[in-house]
């Protein structure tokens, strides 16, 4: 936000799936999501920020029988760039519509083959868990006052 870093006091709670949320003075961007698990051989976008700047690259969607869960092909700036943990992963549904979030970085995976060649994998947090960040809320019959702030304009 603005030219730099804000910090806010907050509650942090956990939602489960490795999920927490914290509830922020300042109104945060929103972003559509979708619900639909991609399969292997979907392409799907992660974006993020880097140095202040954002980044997006394409992935496509794997498999590999020893693991469970969304695993994604790991595009070459991020082989040795571990702070984008929480970048977004997006699926185009529509050609004319905005991308919707689909899932969420959540690390690296390197796995030694039987022949002992390497397969490196990004894992991400997808729709299995993301439900919990619009299924959750609290605050349902409590309105609460927006702060005016000059860093969120």
């Amino acid at each position: 936000f603005g030219d730099g870093p804000s910090v806010e006091a907050s509650v942090i709670e956990p939602l489960g799936g490795g999920l927490y949320t914290a509830e922020t003075q300042i109104r945060l961007p929103t972003v559509p999501m979708s619900f639909r698990t991609p399969q292997p051989g979907d392409e799907l976008f992660v974006v993020g920020r880097r140095d202040g700047e954002p980044w997006e690259a394409r992935v496509r969607v794997r498999a590999d029988p020893r693991v469970e869960g969304l695993l994604l092909t790991v595009p070459g700036g991020l082989r040795t760039d571990p702070d984008q943990i929480g970048a977004g992963v997006f699926v185009e549904e529509y050609e004319d519509g905005p991308r919707r979030l689909v899932a969420l970085v959540s690390g690296r995976l390197v796995l030694r083959q039987g022949d002992g060649s390497v397969r490196e994998y990004l894992t991400a947090v997808g729709p299995d868990d993301l439900w919990r960040l619009v299924a959750r809320r609290q605050d349902l019959l409590t309105r609460r006052r927006w702060f005016y702030r000059e860093d969120s304009l």
